[in-house]
């Protein structure tokens, strides 16, 4: 699907494409769908994946197993290194209080409320006998924020009068006069329900969160806020497992945008495309909206934690109203002074994040298992969850030198149907977008956190339910698995669960 807004941007990838079609690029399955089988199928004729245990080579770790998985060095690292990594996940599980310069609006104040255990976040728990539930201090789940409008044939995106793109909940207790630790606003969160019936007859009820801004600083006197601009878009973001970002920094942005097609030429219902940061690839986020983990984790710490770095020197809610009247009644003429965060301790955090370890698969040799990985290829997930790709010789990091990996993930936007669309712009990604989520180490998720969810906002309470979201150009693909049988179905997601 191609918007008039992503015309010109895709037809500049389109003529990068025409320069790297002699490139040699390893990418593993090319994620065509195969040919039907029976159930009695050879298991000798599999996808090349299917027996693949180690799935970041030798930079997987063996504990596969405990909650901790994902806690992990990658095997390998000399002392030094070793050392590097330990002291930045001190800093991972350091909380940040006020005199370490925390706010003065945030989300958090500690990395882990949002990577549990280094895992995914979950939502907040409803209460027993109510409909919906205020966030509380430490939340996985953020907002993103803007107005979306039409300009003719295109969308414009711009920021909230008097508020900045991250919606911030907690404050310094000096931050609002009227609402002592409250920060821009308050969010609440609500779920509605609804139920997908197989071809089969069998039911599965999903689940949506729905989220309601209350409380904002700038409704004061009777004034309406900004916030009820009709043309306000909200983005909800959980936290995403930490593991084998370094590995996925490491893989040739040319194999990346080579993988792109933004107007489906070959007709496979397919139209991924690159979000570009500053010029650069964007590989980490849920909408692909930073180039770098450097970039990723000085802008957790920023938006998140209200923590400033050399490249993210401004307080998170500088130019704002409520920040100016902070300063006003403190009588203090703000200056950006010395950062809260030093090099030396971003340096320290990139490493960690870098360096923790894919864990190994489980029950690889398991007849079910290899029966479901054949059903994920034939269904045409490996069309945008594309197998391998391959690390270079010459990475600054020894243990990530010239490995296959398998994240099951191309690292591109697509269009993922209007049940997941977010309404909202992000750099060259548009409300319907979202980048193809590496699947490695997904069969982990509730055992690293027994109440994360999957998708960006954890709306799926299982795999089952995060594949049936599936919709815009992933809607063939979850056709094919709804018209499986029952124990086909059963088969995939234990393929799933063994990754």
């Amino acid at each position: 699907m191609i918007h008039a807004r992503t015309l010109a941007p895709a037809l500049a990838v389109a003529a990068l494409f025409s320069l790297l079609n002699s490139a040699c690029i390893n990418t593993g399955s090319a994620g065509k769908a195969a040919p039907a089988a029976n159930a009695d199928e050879n298991l000798s004729s599999l996808p090349a994946f299917a027996r693949v245990r180690d799935l970041a080579g030798s930079a997987t770790s063996a504990d596969s197993s405990s909650s901790l998985s994902f806690n992990v060095p990658v095997p390998g690292l000399n002392e030094k290194e070793s050392e590097i990594h330990l002291a930045g996940d001190a800093e991972f599980s350091r909380v940040f209080n006020t005199e370490a310069g925390v706010g003065p609006a945030f989300n958090a104040n500690t990395c882990v409320v949002c990577h549990a255990r280094d895992g995914r976040g979950s939502l907040p728990v409803i209460p027993a006998g109510k409909t919906s539930v205020k966030f509380g201090a430490n939340e996985s789940l953020l907002l993103r924020i803007s107005l979306e409008t039409m300009v003719g044939s295109r969308i414009e995106s711009k920021l909230v009068p008097g508020f900045t793109e991250q919606l911030h909940q907690r404050g310094i207790f000096s931050l609002r006069t009227d609402a002592a630790g409250s920060g821009q606003a308050d969010i609440e969160m609500s779920f509605t329900t609804s139920n997908f019936t197989y071809p089969d007859g069998h039911i599965v009820e999903l689940r949506k969160p729905v989220f309601k801004i209350t409380n904002p600083y700038d409704a004061v006197g009777g004034k309406k806020s900004a916030l009820e601009d009709p043309d306000l878009r909200m983005s909800p973001r959980i936290g995403p497992p930490m593991i084998g970002l370094g590995l996925i920094e490491l893989i040739d942005a040319r194999d990346i945008i080579a993988l792109a097609d933004p107007f489906d030429t070959d007709g496979d219902g397919i139209s991924g495309r690159p979000n570009f940061v500053d010029g650069k690839l964007g590989r980490f986020g849920w909408k692909a909206n930073n180039n770098s983990i450097r970039q990723q984790v000085a802008g957790a710490f920023s938006n998140d934690m209200g923590l400033r770095s050399a490249m993210f020197p401004n307080e998170n809610i500088s130019g704002t109203s409520l920040f100016d009247d902070l300063l006003a009644r403190l009588g203090v003429d703000w200056k950006p002074a010395e950062t809260e965060i030093s090099e030396t301790l971003l340096d320290n955090l990139e490493f960690y994040t870098a360096t923790l370890a894919v864990p190994a698969r489980r029950n690889v040799d398991n007849p079910r298992v290899l029966r479901g990985a054949a059903e994920f290829e034939r269904a045409s997930c490996t069309a945008c969850h594309v197998p391998s790709f391959q690390t270079p010789n010459d990475a600054k990091v020894a243990a990530l030198r010239g490995l296959t990996i398998y994240p099951f993930s191309d690292g591109l936007l697509h269009d993922m149907g209007s049940e997941l669309a977010d309404d909202r712009m992000d750099h060259e990604a548009d409300g319907r977008e979202w980048k193809t989520r590496p699947l490695w180490g997904i069969g982990m998720t509730q055992t690293v956190n027994p109440r994360a969810g999957f998708l960006h906002d954890g709306r799926a309470r299982t795999l089952e339910e995060a594949v049936l979201y599936h919709g815009g150009e992933a809607a063939e693909s979850r056709r094919k698995f709804a018209d499986l049988p029952r124990t086909a179905r059963e088969d995939l997601l234990l393929f799933l669960k063994s990754l």
